[in-house]
């Protein structure tokens, strides 16, 4: 409203940012709410969906997440005020898709929702979840472009050093018959990334991608076939 006088139009010309920030640069979004979040322009408060291993305190009410033994979802306000009273587990992971967040049922994992590029609220919690107790953590998203950067703004803004979890080439041979062939411009974008350092982690992965012409939405992933 500001700044363009109309508090639609971000919202009727968002494809055409979208398309120029996507052209040049190596960012690629999934969806127009993952572009947003990722320069830090919400539509509505967002909620985290969070689950097992910790006791939280929010304003005085003392909130056990293993004794309600499903999610918790916790709005951008309540995150500001939690406290940490208990963490009862040693291991951490996010996960980048909604329908792998509600499957992922490891009881040894502090289990957060990401919902994509990670917001302001979700890295906070994230920093108080981490801040005294040196968790082992772990993202678990697309084995694609955009889930690499998503990991890598993850790893850079928490300042935790994550690791990825089943976003490897055993994975995709694995998972090979469920396998998506990759567009010309996930080819341009993998290339690029190839001789990038900073995607060091996941370059025999990017080069078993570009060889075998393959990337993998990770709702394919069965996890019961790595319990």
């Amino acid at each position: 409203k500001k700044y363009f006088l109309d508090s639609k139009y971000l919202e009727n010309n968002l494809s055409f940012y979208k398309k120029i920030i996507e052209e040049n640069s190596d960012l690629e979004f999934d969806s127009d709410d993952e572009f947003l979040s990722y320069f830090h322009i919400f539509k509505n408060p967002h909620y985290t969906f969070i689950k097992n291993g910790l006791v939280l305190n929010i304003n005085g009410v003392r909130i056990d997440l293993d004794q309600l033994n499903y999610e918790i979802s916790l709005s951008d306000e309540e995150i500001d005020k939690l406290e940490i009273e208990e963490i009862r587990l040693k291991k951490l992971i996010t996960i980048e898709n909604l329908t792998t967040f509600n499957y992922f049922n490891n009881k040894n994992y502090i289990v957060l929702y990401l919902a994509g590029f990670p917001n302001t609220s979700k890295i906070k919690l994230l920093k108080k979840i981490n801040e005294k107790n040196n968790l082992e953590c772990f993202h678990f998203g697309n084995i694609d472009k955009g889930g690499f950067d998503i990991f890598l703004s993850l790893a850079l803004k928490s300042e935790i050093n994550f690791h990825p979890y089943l976003m490897n080439e055993k994975v995709l041979t694995k998972y090979h018959d469920y396998c998506l062939k990759l567009t010309s411009n996930d080819v341009l974008r993998l290339e690029k990334a190839k001789n990038d350092t900073k995607y060091e982690i996941f370059k025999p992965t990017i080069e078993y991608m570009l060889v075998n012409n393959v990337k993998l939405e990770q709702e394919a992933i069965d996890l019961e076939d790595f319990n």
